[in-house]
């Protein structure tokens, strides 16, 4: 039962290991190694390493989406029916009333 619960934990650490080598840009592949061979210590180490140039740029365009994401969830109300729409609507889909 240990063994079971051991190797299950170190399958845990290689997931872990390769989400947070991918997240700072670095191989998936090498922080799934690292973090089974390594266990918790090699996902301290993978959690203190700096992101690359890669990484830099994958987190800067995941803060554009969730901005963007952010807007198109704006609501507001047609003046026409009422009725609530999204803040980036040209065109109310339920009365057909045009903003400008």
């Amino acid at each position: 039962m240990f063994l079971v619960i051991r190797i299950l934990l170190y399958v845990v650490f290689g997931f872990l290991g390769g989400w947070i080598a991918a997240r700072k840009g670095y191989p998936p592949r090498l922080g799934v190694i690292v973090g089974v061979v390594m266990g918790p210590l090699g996902l301290l180490i993978g959690a203190i390493l700096p992101r690359t140039k890669e990484g830099r740029k994958q987190a800067e365009f995941r803060r554009q989406l969730a901005a963007e994401a952010a807007e198109y969830r704006k609501r507001q109300d047609c003046p026409s029916c009422r009725e609530e729409i999204s803040a980036c609507a040209v065109v109310c889909g339920f009365c057909g009333h045009r903003f400008d």
